[in-house]
Order: structure tokens, then sequence, then C-alpha cells
């Protein structure tokens, strides 16, 4: 079994290789292949097309399709981890999906806003935001236990076992289709699609037994939620209220401001300055220590850093 997983991972390998050097071929064969688009590797040779087609789109006069098709990819990426999220069985799943999709995330909003800049298109700037909120809610829910969900909602051993192993059967299926392809063997992934499309089935059914009868598991499991912009505005209070909203990355800080009147965009640069900053407040507040062996050092601190923060961020 060992051996056998290690030839799936170079083959895994090997298949990441082939996307990257075509990236327009690959997103066909991605869109071609049920299989492959459930699949895990699948998010890193998407996230890994998207870099292509943006590199191509600076290599080629900022050509604007290309950026388009750079975030397209991102988007089938960002609903595949939703679909795979709903899989995984361990919290070493759980792990690696993490992983994958923060870049993701970072791609589509980078993509969408560089869309919004260059057309002036509000559709552009929603989806960015879009993106944003996406990428809080798989944090949110990813940091969730399991067990901590299971034991919140009283969901009896049973249930959960058996959706377990329906998730592990699964997972083994679509790993030997996965071969079944590299292999081009069309009478055994026949076979095993359809033993898939059955398990699948099940596990649907399940799901739905659980959102009626165990509800508060299935919120807590499933029902990744986001707002949009619609829904905040319509929630403001007042035309002098304002959500501010933040997409952190290493080179670039994306603020959201939201009125009754929209939505509007700042960018502003993450240099170490900022960094700093943010380093020096952090610990202002939550360093036991330092607070307590020299309390007036840690209050000017924190009003200093907090002003800086002000400043720069609003």
């Amino acid at each position: 079994m060992f051996e056998e997983q290690n030839k799936l991972d170079e083959s895994n390998v090997e298949y990441e290789k082939a996307n990257v050097s075509n990236p327009h071929e690959s997103l066909s064969f991605l869109n071609d292949s049920v299989t492959l688009k459930k699949h895990p590797i699948s998010v890193t040779a998407l996230n890994k097309i998207g870099q292509v087609l943006h590199s191509q789109w600076l290599q080629n006069g900022q050509n604007v399709s290309i950026l388009k098709k750079s975030l397209q990819t991102t988007e089938i990426a960002i609903s595949l981890i939703e679909q795979i999220r709903k899989k995984y069985r361990t919290d070493a799943d759980r792990q690696k999906l993490y992983e994958n999709a923060g870049k993701v995330y970072e791609n589509g909003v980078a993509s969408a806003v560089k869309l919004y800049k260059i057309t002036g298109k509000k559709y552009y700037l929603n989806l960015g935001f879009h993106f944003s909120e996406k990428s809080k809610a798989f944090v949110l829910i990813n940091s969730l236990n399991e067990n901590i969900a299971r034991t919140f909602a009283d969901l009896p051993d049973s249930v959960f076992e058996k959706e377990q192993l329906l998730k592990a059967e699964i997972a083994h299926l679509e790993t030997r289709i996965l071969r079944a392809n590299v292999a081009k063997n069309s009478q055994k992934i026949k076979t095993f699609q359809s033993e898939l499309f059955r398990l699948n089935n099940e596990l649907d059914t399940l799901r739905a037994n659980l959102e009626q009868a165990y509800p508060k598991y299935f919120r807590l499991k499933y029902n990744q939620s986001w707002l949009e912009t619609d829904d905040i505005i319509l929630n403001l209070t007042d035309q002098k209220t304002a959500i501010l909203e933040y997409f952190v990355t290493d080179s670039i800080i994306y603020s959201f401001i939201i009125t009754d009147d929209g939505i509007m965009l700042k960018t502003i640069d993450n240099n170490q300055s900022l960094k700093t900053q943010i380093s020096r407040l952090t610990e202002a507040i939550s360093n036991f220590d330092f607070i307590n062996n020299d309390m007036t050092t840690a209050d000017r601190q924190y009003i200093e850093s907090a002003y800086s923060l002000y400043q720069n961020l609003l």
C-alpha cells in the first residue's frame, strides 16, 4: 500500500507539472474530468495554473482576457475547496487543504482587484470582497475541531462513524479512479464512477438527515456562510455608519469600505514599518510579562503603535 501511495504521489507531481506547462489545455482537462475536479491535488494544480496565467498577463502587454482567465481559474479552485472541505476525514486532511487554500483566496482577491482597477467595474470589486469573506469563513470553520462540533451538537457515535466511513470509502474510490485515469483504463473508470455515484448519493442522504435531526452539528460542520456587500448595506444603521474590512497579504493590505452608497477600496503597502507597529501593538496588549514588569512602557507602546496604525489603516 505504501509503495502504491508513493507511485500515486509521483503521478500527482507529474500531473501538476503538466498543468503548469500548458495552462489553457489543463483547464479544459480539469473541466472534463469529474474525478480530478474533486481531488485535492487539483487545488494546487489550479493555483499554479492561475499563477502562470498571471505571469502571462504581465508578459503579454497586460491582456485583460488572460487576467480574466486567471480569475476564472481561481473561482474553479475556490469552488473545489468548498467541495473538498465537506469531505475531509481527519485533521491531516483539514491541514492539507488549509495550506493550499490561503494562497488561492489571496490570488482571487488580487486578480479581482486588478480587474476592477483596469475596467472600473464594481462587479470585480464586489467579487474581491466576496473572496475575502469566503477566506475568513473558511479559516473560522477550519479551526473548529470536529470532535468539539460533535460533542456540542450531541451527535451519536453511530451516526458520526457512518459519516466517516462513507467519506473514507469515497476518498478511496476517488484515488482508484485517479489511478485508472492515469492508466487510461476506461472499464475500471466506469465501474468505479458508478460506485462513487452511489456512495455520494448515500452521503447526501445522510447529510440531509443530519440537517433535520442534528441541525447544530450540520451548521457547525457544513454551513459555510458569508456576507455579501448588499447584505451589509441593508443592515447599516444610518448614513454615518461604515464597515471596514481588511484582507491582509504579505505585501498588500486590501481595505474594503462599505457605506450606504456602496463599496470602495483602499490598498495599503504592508511594509516592514507597518508590520513592526502591529507586532508592538500585539505585544503591548498580550505579553503578560511585559505588561506586568513595566506597565508604563507597555501603555506608552500601546498608544504609539495604535495611533500609528490608525493613521495608516484608516
